[in-house]
């Protein structure tokens, strides 16, 4: 399961993960629900999207601003980002897939929202014997996860924080439209190589608009610990749509890269 990269280590997803909230700039406002024609409801999903683009760029970079968006939205999220042709999950489990991820993985889903991407996961049957452990910030979200029956476990945590989860406990991390609000990229790669084991996957989204120009130092972070034998690139998507049917056009023109790491042993 050891695998090269095609590309070249020059080396991205909105935040519509409920972790998103956290470190929300005022340049970023969290994308709103699409109106009735495009999400194919009763009229909930549209009249909720006025509020959260409203309250968007007004929302605390803190936990407790990502809590209150996305108490209120955790109900219609899945059916909003459906709406908007968001294949994003679906493409972590096809690479996850495609690089040897299988059914006794033990699986961590971090930013893991309303479950999007652990269905996806279940889908393929990744984790399905291993079990996937989901972690986000918002309750409001993991009860919907929760409900889904993919998770073995759902935690309430902080990414930009120590995780409360076991040293080498995981054979594959993915995260979903969560790190385009993550402040602190040091902590968060550390923590994922500290709670994954040797020959472990890490396979996570980001917007292209933040990780080609290092925006946080994602990039750096990432590559620093290339540098430093933790772990190596596996693969480098190239850009690819998001949301193409979000009816605000900032957001519908978003492109994501598909990232992919493993583990190396210590030596």
């Amino acid at each position: 399961r050891r695998f090269r990269c095609p590309n070249l280590l020059a080396v991205a997803a909105s935040g519509c993960g409920s972790y998103a909230a956290l470190g929300r700039s005022r340049a970023e406002p969290c994308p709103s629900p699409a109106p009735d024609k495009a999400t194919r409801n009763d009229g909930r999903t549209a009249a909720f999207g006025t509020l959260v683009h409203e309250q968007g760029t007004a929302t605390p970079k803190t936990a407790e601003g990502a809590k209150w968006l996305y108490a209120k939205w955790a109900a219609t999220y899945d059916e909003a980002l459906m709406s908007w042709d968001y294949t994003a999950p679906d493409r972590i489990a096809e690479v996850s897939f495609s690089n040897g991820a299988g059914t006794t993985d033990r699986v961590l889903d971090l930013g893991c929202g309303t479950g999007l991407s652990g269905e996806a996961l279940s889908k393929k049957n990744i984790g399905s014997g291993g079990g996937i452990v989901g972690v986000d910030i918002s309750p409001e979200a993991l009860k919907v996860a929760g409900e889904k029956g993919v998770y073995q476990q759902t935690l309430i945590a902080n990414l930009d924080e120590i995780l409360p989860l076991a040293d080498e406990d995981f054979d594959l991390v993915v995260s979903v439209g969560v790190f385009s609000y993550v402040q602190r990229f040091d902590t968060l790669f550390d923590e994922i190589l500290r709670v994954s084991r040797p020959g472990a996957m890490c396979i996570f989204t980001h917007r292209q608009d933040l990780w080609d120009p290092d925006v946080r130092g994602c990039r750096t972070e990432a590559l620093k610990r290339v540098r430093n034998l933790k772990w190596e690139l596996i693969s480098e998507g190239t850009p690819e749509d998001y949301m193409p049917r979000n009816p605000h056009d900032d957001q519908r023109a978003l492109k994501v890269r598909l990232l992919a790491f493993r583990k190396l042993p210590a030596e």
